[in-house]
């Protein structure tokens, strides 16, 4: 056998493996995936509705208390009868099951097919659409490659829903760059895909919502064929994840006799930026201003980390605590008049308002570390002695994070290296098919939508950059296999 043929032959085996092999290595080298003080909350949820379905005893037994450490509404302020709907019940269950079958080292694998699964989709249309300088394997697998030399492999790794906002972002690129080449196959996949990140976690549904919003715009001032289909597909999958809440809230209602309530994330944001704090201070005290209630309880204490929105949501101590201090009737008002609470602050001061908005959009953009992906040691002290059974607690990544600065230095340079790759290509002329370009702008206008969500209306996060920032690599080298010479024929097709 000649050496060309060999290569035909072992060499898209060789490329495979090797994109394995970077994809999981997080996974590979700490021994298992890993984990933040949510992914057990997520656990605990599960067993709960698995507890409502299985036969009684055929279960882990949950832990005795809330995973998260901090305590349950019941303990800060009195019975509290209510199902807290922040988290997604659905990847909740997901999580239970894996931890019943003891076999939550196997969750990154289901991260990992379904990542394949939305960069691959763009890369069999543009196939079709005989765009591809190479073959469908070196165009999947060195993407992919190049960017697990970011942040990749710490999201396949990481016990949590993150790993579907960027398929999301893929999967809306795809249909806004390839929607009239795509077949009805391929976008009720698409649909699909999307259904599953936007019912995993409250963020997703509002990015979807921030991309229709966005797609929505352009379709009306372009011209374009196939240039409704990106925005029409959103819609639905805004209208399914509404449809999901509303359905979990009803479902509690009548199986749990309990009721939904959320986290006051956007009051605590308000409050945080300044706008929100300003118009407390100049309304209160006021007995029909709901939310006046926690500005008391802000109050109390005179240090001025309690105003930071992550304090104001979960800490429990009396000197940083307050939401979850407050008698539970105080939390639900709180919580039921969020909107009420937002509309009065924008028209108290609009102005700051908007800037507190892009202040975060910013600083969300520019936060990209993967140091939140792995546990602090409170964290691994606080789940290995609640979830047991978990036993990924011992790992050699999690036991010693000496590596974590020059991990992070090398990211910081393959992104910033990407950024300008994709840059210079979009400006290049002729040099990259329009569609591919169309691709790389809807991937940018979703990271975008993933800062403003995450940073705005939640809080700007290392977390949430990282999730979403190793789509510059791969999209670097996506682009850059359209103007590197092609000096091999195409591989077989997938």
């Amino acid at each position: 056998m000649t050496t060309r043929a060999l290569q035909d032959r072992f060499g898209p085996l060789l490329l495979v493996a090797v994109c394995l092999l970077a994809v999981f290595s997080v996974s590979i080298l700490n021994h298992g995936p890993l984990f933040y003080f949510d992914s057990f909350a997520y656990v605990d949820q599960g067993n709960e509705v698995l507890k409502m379905i299985l036969p009684k005893g055929s279960l882990i037994a949950p832990p005795a208390v809330d995973a998260t450490g901090l305590a349950t509404g019941a303990a800060a302020g009195g019975a509290n009868e209510s199902v807290n709907g922040s988290r997604s019940v659905l990847f909740g269950v997901v999580m239970a099951l894996f931890y019943q079958a003891h076999a939550l080292w196997a969750f990154p694998v289901l991260a990992a097919v379904y990542t394949v699964a939305t960069v691959w989709l763009p890369v069999r249309v543009a196939a079709r659409m005989n765009l591809l300088p190479r073959g469908r394997l070196t165009m999947l697998c060195l993407p992919l490659l190049f960017a697990a030399a970011g942040s990749l492999p710490f999201y396949i790794s990481y016990l949590m829903p993150d790993i579907l906002a960027p398929g999301l972002i893929m999967i809306s690129a795809t249909l806004f760059a390839f929607g009239a080449h795509m077949r009805w196959g391929e976008v009720i996949l698409a649909a699909l895909l999307g259904v599953i990140a936007v019912v995993s976690h409250p963020s997703h549904l509002l990015i979807s919502a921030v991309l229709m919003g966005m797609f929505t715009l352009i379709a009306l001032i372009s011209r374009h064929r196939g240039r409704w289909l990106a925005p029409m597909v959103l819609t639905v999958l805004v209208v399914m994840g509404g449809a999901e809440r509303l359905m979990f809230r009803s479902a509690v209602k009548s199986i749990a006799k309990s009721e939904v309530t959320y986290f006051p994330y956007l009051t605590a944001r308000l409050i945080a930026d300044g706008p929100g704090l300003t118009y407390l201070q100049d309304s209160c005290p006021n007995a029909e201003i709901a939310t006046c209630a926690l500005f008391d309880a802000l109050s109390k204490s005179d240090d001025p980390m309690r105003f930071t929105a992550t304090h104001i949501v979960f800490e429990t101590s009396e000197r940083l605590g307050s939401f979850r201090l407050m008698p539970y009737a105080d939390q639900k008002r709180v919580v039921e008049g969020q909107m009420t609470f937002a509309r009065n602050v924008v028209m108290h001061d609009p102005f700051g308002l908007v800037a507190g908005l892009l202040s975060n959009t910013l600083k969300q953009a520019r936060r990209d570390s993967i140091e939140m992906t792995v546990p602090s040691a409170n964290q691994i002290a606080i789940a290995a002695a609640k979830f047991p059974e978990a036993h990924t607690f011992k790992g050699p990544l999690i036991t010693d994070q000496s590596w974590i600065p020059a991990v992070e230095w090398i990211h910081q340079v393959v992104n910033f290296i990407a950024f300008l790759v994709v840059l210079g290509l979009l400006v290049w002329p002729g040099r990259v098919a329009a569609p591919v370009k169309l691709l790389a702008i809807a991937i940018l206008m979703g990271l975008f939508a993933n800062a403003f969500v995450c940073g705005a209306v939640s809080q700007p996060a290392d977390r949430y950059g990282a999730r979403v920032i190793w789509l510059l690599p791969m999209l670097a080298t996506f682009m850059t296999l359209f103007v590197w010479p092609n000096a091999s024929p195409k591989r077989p097709k997938l």
